[in-house]
């Protein structure tokens, strides 16, 4: 099965086209995994029951595990995080003083799967364009 985190909207809209899905779903299915944090596709309601079912059997959504998480005395965390493909991301949060601009994201490969992690840390949504 083909992991959804990870994929850019472009590719998430031309994935679900070349499935014959209308455009819309891809917005529909980036909220749910990015803006809402939702791995299991049966609880995404908004989408039709033979569209969840589809997705089910042909996907999976899953979160990075931590492998190592450090916290220091200045407050600055660091987790080593593993995906379900063998890739490793650390992630540093520095406490800044303006809002969103503390989670530093350091790999040989920076991907949108840290988008569900930015959401996570700064409070910002995920935008369905990538940004």
């Amino acid at each position: 099965m083909q992991e959804l985190i990870g994929l850019s909207f472009s590719n998430l809209q031309q994935l679900l086209a070349d499935m014959g899905e209308k455009p819309f779903r891809a917005k529909q299915l980036w909220q749910w995994i990015y803006n809402k944090g939702v791995t299991d596709f049966s609880q995404m309601t908004t989408l039709s029951k033979p569209f969840r079912e589809k997705l089910s059997g042909l996907f999976t959504v899953s979160h990075p595990k931590i492998v190592t998480e450090q916290n220091s005395t200045d407050k600055t965390r660091k987790w080593l995080m593993a995906f379900a493909d063998g890739q490793q991301v650390e992630c540093v949060y520095i406490p800044e003083s303006e809002p969103g601009r503390g989670l530093h994201f350091h790999s040989g490969r920076l991907c949108p799967r840290m988008q569900i992690l930015s959401h996570r840390h700064t409070e910002n949504d995920a935008q369905p364009d990538g940004r």
